[in-house]
């Protein structure tokens, strides 16, 4: 068997910065080959040819399922999981149950010092080390007692959402009127600072409910002089009120004033707010979360400055002279335009400096600093006057090098560069300093046609270099493998899918927790491949929504389970309900009503019977077309389900507004009842709250008898999975329904067990996650 340190190391991740961050954590690692992609098809292509990794990192918050399937399919393999700021806390300190062989996860955006550590810890086999204080305040405060906050975990996700970037789009008011309205504020308060001693304020926000006569300036030099020095006061209850003249006059029981840092912990600016009513959170508690905020709001004064220093100098990269990204972007267009008239070929290629991290933090900025600057000369130097060479990114440079006569030409200068970047540096004490880089190249138009793809395809080429041991130069259309053949490929096969008789629907039951007796099914379509069998739809749903593919494949599934239904209907006399999911795209086809009305008309199944499952997301911020599509289902009797309670970011007091009929519990909280508390009290809050607003509540992915009995002892009504029955064949669901009619009254789960032989290798619900018409 290969070393575990020369086995490659698999990183999916679908946000570039994060690959190239944990390619910079895996460089004083002494491990094999890296495996860079973006999503699953992408990894098995690199998985194709190689040996089994060493270490997989996967991408838990844009490809939850694609993750799962992989963590299946690469059993043993240890992995480190990837999860975004918007994820509870909560949810994603726990070791997952079972085999799932994650050993770690890492926050993004990734830091590149604590990915070193989980990667070698994950390498050697060793447990996690506790999460470093440096993570935070979320972290702090996920850790912290649940009954400290009516609903912590809704705080935390409110927390993380305003520090995601483009939150900024509401502007400044706006941002102040939902932090206040998070945090449960009566006055907020932004000021700038104008001059060098702070003496001057200009306000740049304020909401203030207390209109308390008489009460002095919220800004009052008394109380913001700390925090113009850098100082954050916090002041609750009435123990310093005397020395507070503000809180003396509102009556308010929290004022705090906190400064506003920017990059270089200048002082920028002042965040004054207060309550009327007491904190439920502790005081070092309620200092980090407004601390974030804070932190925030920093960043969009930092941003204001740095746009009004005008669009001339913001095109320019103000350590090397070159062209930044915006002004490469527009250039990459220009040369676009140029060829698509006179027929030119060119190149961008994708250069990154090897181990460029490793000199910023063993040598200093400053060295790191001249490094950027002399590769910037030398990129300069090896290409024409015609071309392009810009700094994309930190240590990333983008060439546009153009009037190419064929690839031959590319390689000529490709070669060039990468000898030209090898030279050693001679820094100021005398010593040598030698750096290599990796490159990729795209090629229009062989390679793509646009800028997203020449820049995304050069991108991939570089990852590719990287992996196969860095300063070396690999163009896109000899990456081994590449993701984009195989993904031409599967679309082509989908396309006839259909045609072929290769797409079958599955039914799941839906068991009445109270009768235990079958009440409704959940139509989950399959594909059965000609050469790789039956596929999972998490593998093929994502694309068949990227090509539009998923209307045509929706609406068969609809009219077929609607005959299924209709006619087990008629057979057992009894009101069978039909759940199927539908994708966004699919709720956003213009013929969406008249297509499921002429579903039912033709299957003689009552529009009253068809439950249609959505995501919170696609019901987060409904159009006008969509809510007049929503409201027109339900008047002809259709049902709305939330098919992923839970796992959204619908908090519940939006949840109350929105047009659905029934909520179903996320298996990924149910799958964890008798094993995680935080995700118990997930589910009991889901089932509490419908009730609580009249909807119907099913529960998805129960797998044993103490989740069952949790479930019914909250209310649930209704459940599914594979501890009543795993997805059947039409066929075999028939003769699941007749065995079912015959069988004599008593344990009927168990009966239906015995019926379907689902006792047998129970396995989780993973891969039948609910994802557009695959239910």
């Amino acid at each position: 068997m290969m070393p575990e340190s020369k086995r490659p190391v698999l990183v999916m991740a679908s946000s570039r910065e994060d690959r190239r961050v944990l390619f910079d954590a895996l460089d004083g690692i002494d491990s094999g080959e890296i495996l860079s992609a973006r999503d699953a098809i992408h990894a098995r292509a690199l998985l194709r040819n190689v040996s089994r990794p060493a270490l997989a990192i996967l991408d838990f918050e844009h490809a939850p399922t694609q993750s799962r399937m992989l963590c299946a399919e690469l059993a043993g393999v240890p992995v480190i999981g990837l999860f975004g700021a918007g994820f509870n806390a909560q949810d994603t300190g726990k070791q997952p149950a079972g085999d799932s062989g994650i050993k770690a996860w890492l926050r993004m955006p990734v830091d590149s010092t604590e990915a070193a550590v989980r990667i070698r810890e994950a390498l050697q086999g060793a447990a996690p080390a506790a999460l470093p204080a440096a993570r935070g305040a979320v972290e702090m405060a996920a850790a912290a007692p649940r009954q400290q906050q009516d609903d912590p975990a809704a705080t935390l996700r409110a927390i993380a959402d305003l520090m995601q970037p483009g939150r900024d789009a509401v502007g400044l008011p706006g941002l102040v009127q939902r932090v206040m309205q998070t945090f449960g504020l009566d006055l907020m308060v932004i000021a700038e600072k104008t001059s060098a001693s702070g003496e001057a304020l200009r306000l740049l926000a304020r909401v203030d409910r207390m209109s308390a006569p008489g009460a002095p300036d919220p800004l009052a030099r008394e109380f913001v002089r700390p925090a113009l020095d850098g100082e954050a006061v916090i002041r609750v209850g009435n123990t310093n009120a005397s020395d507070d003249a503000f809180m003396k006059a509102t009556g308010c029981a929290c004022h705090a004033a906190l400064p506003l840092f920017d990059t270089h912990r200048n002082v920028v600016g002042v965040m004054e707010c207060a309550s009327l009513r007491a904190s439920e959170v502790a005081g070092p508690m309620l200092q980090s979360m407004l601390e974030i905020v804070a932190a925030r709001f920093a960043m969009l004064l930092e941003l204001r400055a740095e746009h009004q220093r005008g669009r001339s100098r913001a095109l320019l990269d103000g350590l090397t002279g070159l062209p930044n990204r915006m002004l490469f972007n527009d250039r990459l267009e220009s040369t676009l335009h140029d060829a698509r008239r006179t027929g030119e070929v060119f190149a961008v290629l994708f250069v990154d400096l090897d181990g460029f991290k490793d000199i910023n933090d063993s040598l200093g900025h400053a060295i790191g600093d001249r490094v950027l600057a002399a590769s910037a000369r030398r990129l300069r130097e090896a290409v024409r006057a015609s071309d392009t060479v810009a700094r994309y990114a930190g240590d990333e440079f983008t060439l546009i090098v153009r009037h190419l006569n064929d690839r031959a030409g590319i390689r000529h200068v490709a070669a060039k560069l990468l000898q030209g970047m090898q030279g050693a540096l001679t820094l100021e004490d005398g010593s040598e300093l030698q750096v290599t880089a990796s490159i990729g190249v795209s090629v229009y138009p062989d390679d793509a046609a646009d800028a997203e793809g020449l820049i995304k395809h050069a991108d991939m080429a570089m990852y590719s270099a990287k992996g196969r041991g860095r300063n070396n130069v690999q163009a896109f259309g000899n990456v081994p493998e590449d993701a984009h053949r195989q993904r031409l490929e599967m679309e082509s096969r989908l396309r006839k899918a259909e045609a072929n008789g290769e797409l079958s629907v599955h039914y799941q039951p839906q068991i009445e927790l109270g009768s235990e007796d079958i009440i409704g099914v959940e139509a989950l379509v399959r594909w059965k491949h000609p050469t790789l069998g039956m596929l999972s739809p998490a593998f093929f749903v994502p694309l068949a929504e990227e090509t539009g593919l998923i209307i045509s494949i929706g609406e068969w599934v609809l009219r077929r389970a609607c005959t299924d239904v209709a006619v087990w209907q008629r057979s057992c006399g009894k009101p069978l309900r039909l759940a199927v999911n539908l994708s966004a795209l699919q709720w956003m086809q213009p013929n969406l009503v008249a297509m499921i009305e002429s579903a039912c008309r033709d299957a003689r199944l009552e529009p009253s019977m068809l439950d249609l499952e959505t995501s919170e997301s696609v019901l987060q911020n409904p159009g006008t077309e969509l809510a007049t599509v929503l409201r027109t289902l339900r008047r002809i009797g259709c049902r709305v389900v939330i098919g992923d309670a839970g796992a959204g970011q619908i908090a519940s007091g939006q949840a109350a507004h929105l047009p659905v009929d029934s909520v179903k519990v996320d298996h990924s909280f149910v799958r964890n009842i008798g094993s995680d508390p935080d995700d118990e009290a997930v589910v009991a809050s889901i089932l509490g709250v419908a009730r609580g607003q009249g909807r119907r509540t099913i529960a998805a992915g129960v797998e044993t008898e103490p989740q069952l009995e949790f479930l019914r002892g909250r209310g649930c009504e209704v459940a599914q999975g594979y501890l009543f029955c795993r997805p059947l064949a039409a066929g075999a669901f028939t003769d699941l329904l007749a065995a079912r009619h015959v069988e004599p009254t008593g344990d009927h789960s168990h009966a239906l067990l015995r019926a379907t032989g689902a006792t047998d290798n129970v396995v989780p619900l993973s891969s039948d996650r609910q994802h557009g018409a695959a239910g």
